[in-house]
């Protein structure tokens, strides 16, 4: 069989090189061929756009207040302010006080992310706004690089619109939201399944014969190179998985077609892929190198493979948040489970893309072997194979966090990639029954009609799943904030520093009480001057100072924090079961004042006296009258 499929590659690469070259189009056609690709991409990114608009009433939002304004949406604002205000996010001199945050412990592959931020800094006035203007650009250029993936198979527009529409409107961009920044930005994604899909149809890495093949497989081999170096710089994870589908798309063709020239091709692009992400990754392993690897940060455990990984049922099964009652009762009792938990609200397909993911299973099965070449469908049902057996629970990639490497653990994530080959194959499906369609002589409207339908079901099914914004409340809690570090910044001189209580471990805390990690962030959002205690790093000297000096009795620790030069207290109750109660007499006692307070009544902040040896108890009520 093997042989007879060379053959008929031969004799097809033979009658492409003896054909005359086509005549090449005129410049007015191929100007006019040009213009309308450009208004189809145009139409995929202001569509996407105008359905996030409706979903988040962004005409009720002030944008100069974050979307999302805790957890991790909060650890992102952190960067994003640390790379408007000092270049770059590794290093902030105004947290983590007295010696600044340093980011080089906690290793990430996102440069391009942060670099197109930096652009919006040059931009946008203030960092919030590039906050929120890089969440919300994420979904048209998702459905841009999703259309563009789907046109360069030759799949008809209206399929591929619908197609990439929904895939950059998936529950997984909606419901990781702000707090998954860099996970959300994943419009590379469909870059990286097109060069998997080249590879294994031969299209790089193949044995072209005519010049034109031979320059075509130039071009796309050099814009193959160009996405792998970008994949490198857009998430760790991405990267990864975009590696293990050249490394398949690599084998199946070299298998087909009995040649090395393909898998050649699959090992140079994960070498470019493989060596920007330790290019990435460079300042933190020259950080490691001179300050000794740090132990207490970013611990990951072979087993989390297994609480992170894929569940095809949480693929298949509508969304928590899913419009019809019933629907989502019916996942809510499934992931009531033990074995239904990790990262379960992310991962939904919709009706479109489970009707593509088991038309992909399914077509394993009749798959026909006497094909001259290989088909996308192939290579999209393989890819999606091999994705399960990599990510699900037990799968390969158990294995490989427990024998190789343990820090890939969130397999679940492979979820963007098999949504995006589950869609391509709904729209390859959708293709053929347009063109049946047309064969038959029913009447085009009728086809637009159905068309418009399934659009608006499979997007009502599907899209902007999640809670709408609070605008308002989130605008009066941020102008609190504001408002309150107005006051502190007026009550001591530029440039102090402000220790926090409770003393909270940086990064990836647990929570206490009703303080959510990464809240004591808030007041560095508003500061100019200001330098503040929390963002240490976690087992590096400044961290264990701060732990160790948080832990003393209260007079001891006021003294230690005076000589250390920090000139007040920030205190967040919502950190104590009696919101501070307790902690603020103490100290009003022996401070001898009352606290600056927050306008909801949640922050609270002292001043501390600026001497060599702080006093205490009654000398200290003397000095403050």
């Amino acid at each position: 069989m093997a042989t007879v499929t060379r053959s008929r590659k031969e004799s097809l690469s033979t009658r492409r090189a003896s054909e005359p070259a086509p005549a090449a189009p005129p410049a007015t056609s191929r100007r006019r061929s040009l213009l309308i690709s450009c208004a189809g991409y145009l139409t995929a990114a202001a569509l996407s756009s105008l359905f996030v608009a409706c979903t988040f009433s962004l005409w009720k939002a002030d944008l100069s207040t974050p979307i999302t304004h805790v957890g991790d949406a909060m650890l992102n604002q952190v960067w994003i302010k640390g790379v408007f205000e000092h270049g770059w996010y590794l290093h902030n001199p105004n947290l983590g006080a007295p010696a600044g945050m340093d980011m080089h412990d906690f290793p990430m592959s996102d440069c391009w992310h942060f670099f197109l931020m930096k652009m919006l800094c040059y931009v946008l006035p203030n960092y919030v706004m590039v906050f929120n203007a890089y969440y919300l650009l994420g979904y048209p250029l998702a459905a841009v690089t999703a259309l563009f993936l789907l046109r360069q198979s030759r799949v008809s527009y209206a399929p591929a619109l619908l197609a990439s529409l929904l895939f950059a409107l998936l529950p997984y961009h909606f419901l990781r939201g702000q707090h998954h920044l860099l996970l959300t930005s994943y419009y590379v994604v469909p870059l990286s399944i097109l060069v998997a899909l080249w590879l294994y149809l031969g299209r790089i890495g193949g044995s072209s014969e005519s010049p034109a093949d031979r320059r075509d497989e130039r071009r796309r081999l050099c814009g193959s190179f160009a996405i792998a170096a970008l994949q490198s710089s857009a998430g760790v994870y991405y990267a990864f998985f975009a590696c293990f589908f050249l490394l398949i798309g690599g084998m199946a063709a070299a298998l087909d077609s009995r040649r090395w020239r393909p898998l050649i091709a699959a090992a140079l692009l994960i070498g470019v892929t493989a060596s920007g992400v330790v290019l990435n990754l460079s300042p933190s392993l020259l950080y490691w190198r001179q300050h000794g690897r740090n132990s207490f940060v970013a611990n990951r455990h072979p087993l989390e493979a297994e609480i992170y990984g894929l569940k095809i049922g949480q693929l298949l099964l509508p969304d928590h948040l899913h419009r019809i009652p019933n629907w989502s009762r019916v996942r809510n009792k499934y992931d009531a489970w033990p074995l239904a938990e990790g990262e379960k609200v992310a991962s939904t397909l919709g009706f479109v893309g489970g009707v593509g993911f088991l038309f992909l299973l399914g077509s394993l099965l009749c798959r026909r072997r006497d094909h001259a070449q290989p088909s996308a469908t192939e290579g999209l049902a393989i890819f999606n194979f091999c994705a399960v057996l990599v990510a699900t629970i037990g799968g390969f990639g158990s294995l490989f966090n427990f024998l190789i490497f343990e820090k890939i653990r969130c397999y679940n994530r492979i979820s963007i990639f098999i949504a995006m080959f589950s869609l391509f194959a709904a729209a390859l499906i959708l293709d053929r029954f347009i063109a049946w369609w047309t064969t038959t002589g029913r009447k085009r409207w009728q086809l637009a009609t159905l068309l418009t339908a399934l659009a608006a079901l499979s997007l009502a099914d599907a899209a902007g799943l999640g809670p709408i914004p609070d605008h308002a409340g989130l605008k009066a809690d941020f102008q609190n904030d504001a408002e309150f570090v107005g006051r502190i910044e007026a009550a001591v001189p530029p440039g102090s520093m402000v220790f926090q209580l409770p003393y909270v471990s940086f990064p990836e805390a647990a929570r206490i009480v009703d303080l959510w990690d990464y809240q004591l962030s808030r007041p560095y959002f508003h500061s100019r001057s200001l330098r503040w205690s929390y963002g240490a790093m976690k087992g590096r000297e400044e961290d264990k100072w701060q732990r160790e000096t948080a832990a003393l009795p209260l007079p001891k620790m006021v003294k230690a924090v005076a000589q250390r030069g920090f000139a007040g207290l920030y205190i967040d109750r919502f950190a104590y079961e009696d919101r501070g109660a307790a902690l603020e007499a103490e100290l009003s006692e022996l401070l001898g004042h009352k606290p600056i307070e927050s306008g909801n009544d949640r922050l609270s902040f002292y001043t501390l006296p600026q001497s060599d040896t702080a006093p205490s108890g009654d000398s200290q009520k003397a000095s403050a009258q």
